[in-house]
């Protein structure tokens, strides 16, 4: 999860006594720079104990300009492929706030279009949002879910506990195979259409603008699943991955012309550097697990649910209630929609 800190935390010397969150967990216990560590130093062994020229690259105190061109094709991969990862990491965050927002506006205008309705009408209009954007953390893999692949038994019950959800509820999500995100955002809008008809509407109301709300909650999220569904292409990011592991072959063997044992500690910052990025930018293009550079998804969810609840009140009973319909049939698999059908909270539509 993500590491917090300020920007005095660390000096010169302090930044190399930290190990949590930092690139020295994720390269030291990676195998990849002791092999080539092991490969720069018995070139070297092989250079100046044997006298082994296998074709050096340079001879003598000429310039190298091998390893100047491996040089610059490592930054060409860390200038762009971080780029990539690092603009991919702020606009999935950008949206997660913006989903944040979507949420506060509807139990804002939830308020303001239906100034007599109390907190348990404004609960269950309003916690199908809330529980949607649950929903999308959940199954991105935050909270501790199963890698996004089902929402756990675990998860459930954080819906459970905050009120989210009812049983029959869970019964129709589990079972259905669309878009749940968006399916309980078509929840709240068809109780928020059903409330509209009251005469205790406030004049003005309009539906639409509620509509606008879910329409962009639903852009918000489906911009973050879109992104992650779509990384760097393969054969471009296979290209990368081969043209820094050729390149620092390539320097590992370059390097030993200096002909000095001091080539190894120079070999070994240059290889934690690339190394360093490369796995910084990796852990960026995916921000929801519990790497130290993702998102601090429980957080997010948690702070939706104190915004949502401090703004219908404080002290409320928030419970989920379902109005029982005109022909008591409940939701099921085949209309999770309730399409025909009125339903909604406790007192809506009574």
């Amino acid at each position: 999860m993500t590491v917090e800190y300020a920007g005095d935390d660390f000096n010169e010397l302090t930044a190399f006594f930290r190990w949590r969150g930092t690139v020295f967990s994720t390269v030291l216990c990676s195998p990849a720079i002791w092999v080539l560590m092991l490969l720069h130093c018995t070139f070297l062994y092989m250079h100046t104990r044997l006298d082994l020229d296998l074709g050096m690259i340079v001879k003598g105190a000429a310039p190298d300009e091998i390893s100047t061109v491996s040089i610059n094709l490592l930054i060409v991969f860390l200038v762009y492929y971080g780029g990539n990862c690092y603009s991919r990491y702020f606009e999935m965050y950008e949206q997660c706030m913006a989903m944040a927002g979507d949420v506060a506006c509807w139990v804002g205008l939830c308020r303001v279009y239906f100034p007599q309705a109390n907190a348990d009408i404004l609960w269950n209009l309003s916690r199908h949002m809330v529980a949607s954007v649950y929903f999308l953390y959940f199954e991105l893999g935050g909270l501790a879910s199963d890698g996004g692949r089902v929402i756990t038994e675990a998860e459930w019950s954080v819906l459970f506990r905050s009120s989210l959800i009812s049983e029959s509820e869970r019964k129709v999500l589990e079972k259905y195979r669309g878009s749940r995100f968006f399916l309980m955002q078509s929840w709240a809008l068809r109780l928020a259409s059903e409330q509209c008809t009251k005469p205790d509407t406030a004049a003005g109301a309009d539906i639409m603008a509620l509509e606008d709300f879910v329409l962009k909650l639903r852009k918000d999220g489906g911009a973050i699943s879109n992104l992650l569904k779509q990384p760097e292409p393969f054969p471009r990011y296979h290209l990368l991955m081969l043209m820094l592991n050729l390149n620092l072959v390539v320097l590992a063997y370059a390097m030993i012309e200096a002909n000095t044992f001091m080539s190894i500690p120079c070999y070994f910052i240059v290889c934690f550097v690339c190394l360093g990025l490369k796995q910084t930018s990796i852990s960026l293009s995916n921000p929801f697990g519990m790497d130290a550079v993702d998102f601090e998804t429980d957080v997010f969810m948690a702070r939706i649910m104190i915004n949502t609840k401090e703004l219908i009140s404080r002290q409320a009973n928030y419970v989920p209630k379902l109005m029982p319909l005109p022909d008591d049939v409940p939701l099921t698999e085949n209309d999770p929609v309730g399409n025909g059908r009125r339903y909604a909270s406790d007192g809506l539509g009574a």
